[in-house]
């Protein structure tokens, strides 16, 4: 037991650990993003226009989506209506709960291997006006996927194995 324990230690203190870093890469982007586009129209304004700028502005807001959308699953922070759900006593929550993260790991799995085959076929291709690999772009999609799955699979396992106030339930 004590062995279990320190594997999830362990494995917090790593999560933990990426998602500051997803966080940081997030704020970094976001910032460069401001500052580029600014950069940019001043420069168009005065006539020397910095054609760069806009396609990595690009580049890095769709990573801003899928890091955005990793963090905002973690946050619990996603739409989601839950009328039907709090109409069900708690082991059904339980049930219904643990099958939609299923079936939302199992599509991000599908956005996981896709995006890395996508990738692998971008590499050779370019961004129009700057020697970037496209790949950096479209690997984005999976990386974000393969974050949610992180987070949604371990919130699973957690609802799994908590003790249930009441025999029955899925622990």
């Amino acid at each position: 037991m004590k062995r279990c324990k320190d594997y999830r230690v362990s494995f917090t203190s790593i999560c933990t650990v990426l998602v500051a870093v997803e966080r940081k890469i997030a704020a970094i982007f976001m910032a460069s993003i401001v500052v580029l586009v600014f950069t940019g129209a001043v420069m168009r304004y005065l006539g020397t226009p910095i054609n760069w700028s806009n396609d990595l502005a690009q580049a890095m807001f769709v990573w801003i989506v899928f890091l955005g959308a990793s963090i905002a699953t973690r946050e619990e922070r996603h739409i989601g209506v839950s009328l039907f759900l709090d109409m069900m006593p708690p082991f059904w929550q339980r049930v219904a709960t643990v099958f939609g993260n299923c079936i939302v790991i199992m599509f991000l799995a599908f956005v996981v291997f896709f995006g890395i085959k996508v990738s692998v076929l971008n590499v050779n291709r370019q961004l129009t006006s700057i020697a970037l690999s496209y790949s950096f772009v479209t690997i984005a999609a999976s990386v974000g996927a393969l974050s949610m799955v992180l987070t949604l699979a371990t919130r699973t396992l957690r609802l799994v194995c908590q003790p249930s106030s009441r025999e029955g339930d899925l622990s």
